[in-house]
């Protein structure tokens, strides 16, 4: 099954946010779901709540992501 990007981001974008919810475990579990979902590993270079919370950069990040997991 192949999922695409922009439906990954519409539907994660409806999910809803835990009240009182951490950035960074928030960031975490958004990269353990991407990598999951997309087969990739993500470094630690690309583990930033900042790019992992904003549609945009998450879109650009899975754009360059091609490292197997």
């Amino acid at each position: 099954m192949t999922v695409s990007v922009d439906a990954f981001l519409r539907e994660y974008a409806c999910l809803p946010e835990p009240l009182g919810e951490d950035a960074e475990l928030r960031a975490l579990r958004t990269a353990v779901l991407i990598e999951d979902v997309f087969g990739v590993t993500l470094s630690d270079e690309q583990f930033d709540p900042a790019v992992l919370g904003d549609p945009g950069a998450l879109n650009a990040l899975l754009a360059g992501a091609t490292t197997p997991g």
